[in-house]
């Protein structure tokens, strides 16, 4: 055929938007990625948007519509570095850091346009007019432009790939002669939010403002202005990032393009496997211009686990403050919470037994508001043991010694965090009782394969290691500077479930369960407990289903 082969994409990218889910960030990424694998298979380039001119005020994507003809094989690599290898290009992480030209080219074209031409600043694109009237007028550029990501990044996924570094790590890296900086972050009205930031939007301006903060004490005589307005739409936002002297992102694959695309020089987080590895290699190939920040950072997941536990401002303390220690806030909160624990009247928490005919009923003082906070995610009035001393458990116990039958009662262990999830050891049977944690079918589902519920070997070993601490006879124990009295049985992980059933209604393999059961029961012998697992219905299916097969007792 005499024409060159082409890769066409034209799609309605407003649509695109709504349906997807995805931000516009990644599209972008899968724009650059198939126009690179095209150039290294000599295929012609062409995507566009079919309403381009209507949105591009509004969009990122009509900015990098382009028609790109391929070279000739005898022609040289048209892009940066070396010619990609198919080895280079299959699979993932994505290696678009080879079309750095090309974003740089788009980036720069989109800014210049939107913007305005500023020769003297040695801001133009040779496709754009000098004297062309900006799409935006009136907009100033700024010495150093910073791309916050809070929306999401403050407990909105339960991922640690991306994140938050320390806000003294901007004021590191910028020049001493700064005047002006602009923030470009999330809006604070909610109605402006994406639906899954819409939460957040309050944590965002409290993160934002202790940004400012932060950056004013180094630099008390620049202005500082934060861009979140209706005018600051997202091409807008890409304009200013890449006009700017010095601009700066976190881990986004929105923010990232007009960083590494910017005419001044740009600063980005260390890429992830997940998200942005490919920036990991532009300080080689423009060492001058392109810097990779390597401070220390909290992933969105973990940041999540720390304003539960400490509030919000406490965490931004983190952020903000340079000599913040974990360890230090961590004491204070458990010697605080010691001090509560012994300052309870252990006469109140356990009242006098009621019997019911057979069975055993104890009354547990009621958590209170204030407790129901520091215990994470228990209902106010829920019936839990939440203090560890002699007393009490010399009260608990002889109520079951005292008793023909026992009723479980719901055990909160020292060192166990219950926000992140609603199972208790439970005290069960008769005599001095056995600590005995039932896990059911749809914990177990949930792990290891984290289906929404960390339940993960962490704090299932720290549950497990405490019951088996408390229950240990051998030796006396000091827990968290209280006596306990110790229980006599050896603790019990019993999982006892309906397992015709779950295959049904879970749409997991039988090896996912087999890999499940097998987890849990290496957690158990590492943490000194029994074992048990068995299906109820185990003789009637066993020549079906292989979870019959692993039942046991250990």
């Amino acid at each position: 055929l005499p024409s060159r082969p082409l890769v066409n994409i034209t799609i309605d990218c407003e649509n695109l938007k709504k349906t997807s889910g995805l931000g516009e960030g990644n599209w972008v990424t899968s724009v650059y990625t198939i126009r690179l694998v095209a150039a290294a298979a000599r295929v012609d380039w062409k995507f566009q948007c079919v309403n381009n001119d209507e949105i591009r005020m509004e969009r990122i994507l009509p900015w990098v519509s382009s028609f790109q003809p391929t070279p000739d094989v005898t022609e040289p690599w048209p892009y940066q570095g070396h010619e990609p290898t198919s080895q280079e290009l299959r699979g993932w992480p994505s290696r678009i850091d080879f079309m750095i030209d090309g974003i740089m080219d788009d980036m720069q074209k989109m800014a210049v346009t939107i913007m305005g031409s500023l020769p003297e600043m040695n801001r133009t694109h040779p496709s754009v007019p000098v004297d062309q009237p900006p799409l935006i007028p009136g907009i100033e550029m700024e010495d150093v432009v910073i791309h916050f990501r809070c929306g999401d990044v403050l407990g909105g996924a339960n991922r640690n790939d991306f994140g938050m570094i320390k806000f003294t790590e901007y004021a590191h890296w910028m020049s001493n002669d700064t005047s002006t900086i602009g923030i470009v972050t999330q809006p604070f009205d909610v109605g402006r939010n994406r639906r899954e930031d819409m939460g957040r939007v309050e944590p965002c301006r409290l993160a934002t403002y202790r940004l400012v903060d932060t950056l004013q004490s180094s630099f008390p005589s620049a202005k500082i202005v934060i861009h979140n307005e209706v005018i600051d739409t997202l091409p807008l936002t890409l304009a200013r990032l890449t006009m700017a002297k010095q601009s700066f992102t976190t881990v986004s694959s929105f923010g990232i393009f007009p960083v590494i695309g910017s005419f001044g020089k740009s600063y980005f987080q260390q890429g992830v496997y997940t998200v942005n590895w490919f920036v990991n290699t532009l300080p080689e190939i423009y060492p001058d211009k392109m810097h990779k920040m390597t401070a220390p950072f909290i992933g969105t997941w973990d940041i999540k686990k720390r304003i539960s536990m400490h509030g919000l401002n406490t965490t931004l303390d983190w952020f903000a403050d340079e000599g913040f220690s974990w360890e230090t806030v961590d004491d204070k909160v458990e010697k605080e919470k010691e001090k509560k624990n012994l300052e309870k009247d252990v006469n109140t928490a356990v009242a006098d037994k009621e019997i019911e005919g057979k069975d055993l009923v104890l009354n547990v003082t009621k958590l209170s508001s204030e407790e129901k906070e520091d215990n994470g995610d228990i209902d106010e009035g829920e019936d839990i043991i939440p203090i560890w001393n002699q007393t009490t458990w010399e009260s608990i116990l002889q109520k079951y010694r005292d008793s023909p039958s026992s009723s479980p009662q719901k055990v909160m262990l020292p060192s166990t965090n219950y926000t992140e999830f609603d199972i208790y050891p439970e005290i069960q049977g008769d005599g001095d009782g056995q600590l005995v944690l039932n896990l059911p079918d749809h914990k177990l589902m949930f792990f290891p394969w984290g289906r929404g519920v960390s339940l993960s070997e962490n704090n299932l070993y720290s549950m497990m290691h405490d019951m088996s601490m408390i229950s240990d006879a051998a030796r006396p124990l000091n827990i968290s500077n209280h006596d306990v009295i110790v229980l006599p049985s050896r603790p019990l992980v019993n999982i006892t479930i309906d397992c015709e059933n779950l295959k049904k209604t879970s749409g997991l393999g039988e090896g996912n369960w087999v890999t499940s059961v097998y987890t849990i029961r290496l957690v158990a012998a590492a943490a000194r407990v029994d074992w048990k697992f068995q299906c109820v219905n185990n003789d009637e299916i066993r020549m079906e289903r292989i979870l019959p097969w692993v039942s046991s007792f250990q």
